[in-house]
């Protein structure tokens, strides 16, 4: 899977995703396009960051499967 620029598109609301930070810090977290007070922010486990904190955004892969395991 390739990152996604948060310029050429953003993931769906409160979709889980990784999120790629200005820092080059990833982690997972989703896009909340009117979380405080009207504005975007991204919601990561830390707690909310303000949009522009983050350059890059994927979708997190499914876990194998017990098929895929054996």
């Amino acid at each position: 899977m390739e990152w996604i620029s948060v310029e050429d598109r953003l993931p769906e609301a409160a979709q889980q995703v990784a999120v790629l930070r200005i820092n080059k810090t990833w982690d997972r977290g989703e896009y909340a396009p009117l979380y405080f007070a009207g504005s975007p922010a991204w919601y990561l486990p830390e707690g909310p960051l303000p949009s522009d904190s983050v350059t890059h955004w994927m979708p997190i892969p499914e876990p194998p499967t017990d098929n895929d395991c054996s």
